[in-house]
């Protein structure tokens, strides 16, 4: 009985997370390139950013 409850709670949380994830229009998904809207946060970029080498002397 228990073993059961368990999976059904399982399965339960397995949906409720996929539907969470899912974007509620095409509108929110932002491909790369595209310009984002002032106020949003940019998506992560695959390479690291190059910080501009300073020469000490």
């Amino acid at each position: 009985m228990q073993k059961r409850f368990s999976q059904m709670l399982m399965a339960l949380l397995i949906v409720v997370f996929a539907a969470c994830s899912v974007p509620e229009n095409e509108d929110e998904i932002v491909e790369p390139g595209e310009l984002i809207e002032e106020g949003e946060t940019e998506p992560m970029r695959d390479e690291p950013i190059e910080e501009p080498h300073v020469e000490e002397e």
